[in-house]
């Protein structure tokens, strides 16, 4: 049994060494009409490489391309298909972001891919393998506004069509494992029948490896259905509700897991000492290959503190399996 360190998914924007390209001010003079397309996707391609840089500096075993071109994770979807118009904000969960609501006019249609040309350059930046990263089906239905089916049941199918899309032009891409993100599920559990119905049309004849994910919420009540789910490896935050790290332990031992253990919402730094036990407690007790990550993504941190979260996660996962012999 292996631990795997990664992050969540999305990465600081902005650097704090003042070499690196600012994107907030570029999109600012862009928006201006001071700059050109062509400099925007300059500042997207220096910033996406540098924070696969400094993940690898940081030694995760996997990497992503932090999300960059994203403002949240379901509007970049909504943009690429027909029969959306994006809304106006709306608070994003309990954090203190918010997000252009995608509002469903008409039947889903998918136009063009969303995630796969993105990862596409992160493999072509990246000496660690990248692991891709989309929305949930029934997140996406949950976060927009359905005013054409009327049904959240229908909707979460439609757009678990579109993203089986996604995911056909992932396995073209050459990824190997796709992290699903579904907060949303924690939040309805009376609804896990249609999120599992939406995953098994989005999964439909592809053989990508999923993750799928949750956090900010409580999964022990829904956790032997979430286990059931078509997907290789089952995660959730273990910082905001402390007893999921018990439900994870006792899943199914042929279903991988990912362990979300450091806190993404704070710049408070954890200590070996506090991350080790629960680390022995999983490599003890699992069999399967886990993931160690943090518990959502680090974009809500100032670059300096994400950069120690990762630097921490991997010094963790060391201190547990490479130990220093005596002596030496």
């Amino acid at each position: 049994m292996n631990l795997i360190t990664t992050i969540n998914g999305n990465y600081p924007k902005i650097s704090d060494h003042r070499d690196a390209a600012n994107l907030r001010a570029v999109l600012n003079r862009f928006d201006a009409g001071k700059i050109d397309p062509a400099q925007v996707e300059q500042a997207y391609r220096e910033t996406i490489a540098r924070v696969i840089a400094e993940q690898e500096a940081a030694g995760l075993d996997w990497v992503t391309d932090g999300q960059i071109r994203w403002d949240d994770p379901v509007t970049p979807f909504a943009k690429n298909c027909g029969g959306f118009e994006i809304g106006g904000l709306i608070r994003f969960f309990d954090n203190n972001v918010y997000y252009r609501r995608p509002v469903v006019k008409a039947r889903p249609t998918w136009e063009r891919p969303t995630a796969a040309p993105e990862f596409r350059y992160a493999l072509s930046c990246a000496r660690k393998p990248v692991k891709a990263a989309i929305v949930g089906p029934y997140t996406f239905a949950r976060l927009s506004l359905d005013e054409y089916f009327g049904d959240l049941r229908r909707c979460a199918l439609a757009l678990a069509d579109i993203l089986n899309h996604e995911l056909a032009m992932l396995e073209q891409a050459g990824a190997r494992w796709v992290q699903v993100d579904e907060p949303s599920l924690v939040c309805f559990p009376q609804d896990m029948h249609i999120a599992r119905k939406a995953w098994e049309r989005m999964r439909e004849g592809r053989t990508i490896r999923t993750i799928l994910y949750t956090c900010f919420g409580d999964i022990c009540p829904i956790a032997a259905e979430l286990y059931a789910f078509p997907a290789e490896v089952i995660g959730a935050d273990v910082v905001s509700k402390p007893d999921n790290f018990t439900a994870l332990l006792r899943a199914p031992q042929d279903k991988g897991l990912m362990f979300g253990l450091l806190d993404a919402r704070n710049t408070k730094l954890e200590s070996i000492d506090e991350l080790a036990p629960k680390l022995e407690q999983i490599a003890e007790t699992r069999t399967q290959d886990c993931w160690i990550t943090t518990s959502c993504g680090l974009e809500f941190l100032p670059c300096r503190n994400a950069l120690a979260k990762m630097q921490r996660l991997v010094e963790a996962v060391r201190a547990i399996t490479q130990p220093v012999e005596v002596g030496r």
